[in-house]
């Protein structure tokens, strides 16, 4: 591994755990084992690693949700729940500790660096449609109530992952991410088929 992918596996860590403000570039340099001549020469400041390391965050979470979400050989619902087991089991392997970085940062950097803002709200609107598509197939298929609104529903389910986390990280417990996905699926259902 080459000194830039250690600088932003270590950025990575360090603003998952301690936030962005709180990770120092010192902190950083330390836990990749380089020299400053070494950040310097892949990034001209730490907001220019910052930018990289949401697009690192990024691109890990688009291959393990994006090939779910857009298998068409699954229900939707089956989708959805796999999408909630994988959030589930994130938040249970890591102690309930952390929770989701894209959120974490988005709650330390959204009012004070609105670039740093304007790419987690692109992302996160990424991940809204893909969740969108996959109630609009549900709603096509029978499997969805009819009088789903496929936008709002994305919007509310997204929230409700991220609410879901926190509540699970603060409580040290995973259990309301699981009752909370099994009563969002149980309003998703259509009741006639089935």
């Amino acid at each position: 591994m080459g000194s830039r992918e250690k600088l932003l596996d270590s950025a990575c860590a360090s603003f998952g755990q301690k936030g962005y403000h709180a990770s120092s570039v010192d902190d950083i340099l330390e836990a990749a084992g380089v020299v400053p001549s070494n950040f310097y020469y892949h990034f001209k400041s730490k907001e220019a690693l910052g930018f990289e390391v949401l697009e690192c965050i990024f691109e890990r979470a688009r291959s393990r949700f994006t090939p779910l979400l857009e298998d068409p050989s699954r229900p939707a619902a089956a989708r959805l729940e796999q999408l909630f087991g994988l959030f589930v089991k994130r938040m249970a392997d890591s102690g309930c500790c952390g929770g989701c970085p894209m959120g974490n940062l988005a709650q330390e950097l959204s009012d004070s660096y609105p670039a740093f803002r304007e790419q987690l709200a692109g992302f996160f609107e990424e991940c809204m449609k893909g969740i969108e598509a996959v109630l609009q197939q549900g709603v096509c298929s029978g499997e969805f109530r009819q009088d789903l609104d496929p936008r709002s529903t994305a919007i509310l389910l997204f929230g409700a992952i991220e609410g879901l986390m926190l509540l699970s990280k603060s409580l040290k417990d995973v259990a309301p991410m699981e009752m909370g996905f099994r009563q969002g699926m149980a309003l998703l259902m259509n009741k006639d088929n089935g």
